[in-house]
């Protein structure tokens, strides 16, 4: 799945996959570490790099995601008197300890810009400014810990935080949106990045679509995005199971998503039929046939090999 799929990237004219890093993907039991299947971080990045892409690890390692706890592995949570993303020493202790395992990992490995890699950012925390607010100088003390344990794991490569106003120097705050016009970094001499773009919201149940306008000239646009496996999110959809990106989960190229570099300043209205895309479950091959005209759309499949097709009709909200 990563290969094809980060072909068509590189075909659509992207030039970066960021990613996130899953604590509780990785070290599902304190001191017992997975970088196997679809947690193998490190094949992943090289798969990136073997098509000459750059990478943005966003290691946090609390990165929210719609994730269940925002990737915190669930045995952190009865550690006795730990306190989550605040000064804190039981939880900066194990955060520290999970940073520089990913960090250690990487660089066993060549993947950092500085060693002749790929990965050409890294981030720490999370869209933490506004909680850190809240929480005041605990708060302020835990970021600024936080970004100088992060810069002194000598990596070569900028840290960024993103929703950080006051990201101490020289980590580099950035902006997190549906849009970022009037952001600007804390300081005149660092980059301005905007590390999300959000072009929808995730969604409920019985609820409607969030989606942002259409912007004249993206800086970042994201290809596609993976469903959230064995019940990994609680109440969150996320809105990449609809048609908010080029590429839908099943990898199949949507009507909208012709050539990204023919997209970048320009949108069009989408009527087309996207072709027929064949999805397994399980045993059983299930073939989705999805007709869009006008604000109503029609989806038919066989619920089964041996049944009939059923059809359903709906209407946007």
């Amino acid at each position: 799945m990563w290969e094809d799929l980060i072909k068509k990237a590189k075909f659509g004219g992207l030039d970066v996959i960021e990613t996130y890093v899953f604590w509780n993907g990785h070290e599902p039991s304190p001191g017992i570490y997975n970088f196997e299947g679809r947690y193998d971080l490190v094949r992943f990045i090289k798969t990136i790099q073997k098509e000459r892409l750059y990478i943005f690890l966003r290691i946090g390692p609390y990165v929210c995601a719609e994730w269940n706890f925002g990737g915190f592995p669930i045995w952190l949570k009865f550690v006795p008197g730990i306190s989550f993303r605040t000064d804190n020493e039981l939880f900066k202790n194990a955060m520290q300890s999970f940073t520089q395992k990913i960090v250690n990992l990487m660089k066993s490995e060549n993947l950092f810009a500085s060693q002749g890699g790929p990965i050409i950012l890294s981030q720490i925390e999370n869209e933490y400014g506004p909680l850190g607010k809240r929480i005041g100088n605990e708060g302020y003390n835990y970021m600024n810990w936080a970004a100088q344990m992060a810069v002194g794991m000598g990596t070569g490569v900028p840290w960024v935080m993103c929703k950080q106003d006051d990201a101490p120097d020289p980590v580099i705050n950035t902006c997190n949106g549906f849009y970022c016009d009037y952001f600007s970094p804390n300081q005149n001499y660092k980059p301005k990045i905007w590390t999300e773009a959000w072009t929808g919201w995730n969604g409920h149940t019985s609820k409607g679509r969030n989606y942002a306008s259409v912007v004249p000239h993206p800086t970042s646009i994201r290809i596609s995005h993976r469903t959230h496996f064995d019940l990994v999110n609680n109440e969150n959809i996320p809105v990449y199971h609809f048609d908010f990106v080029p590429l839908e989960t099943s990898e199949e190229r949507l009507a909208k998503g012709s050539p990204l570099s023919d997209f970048v300043g320009r949108s069009e209205l989408i009527t087309e039929i996207i072709p027929t895309t064949e999805r397994k479950t399980g045993n059983t091959l299930h073939l989705w046939r999805v007709t869009i005209m006008d604000d109503r759309f029609t989806i038919e499949l066989p619920l089964s090999p041996k049944k009939s097709r059923s059809s359903l009709e709906t209407t946007e909200d």
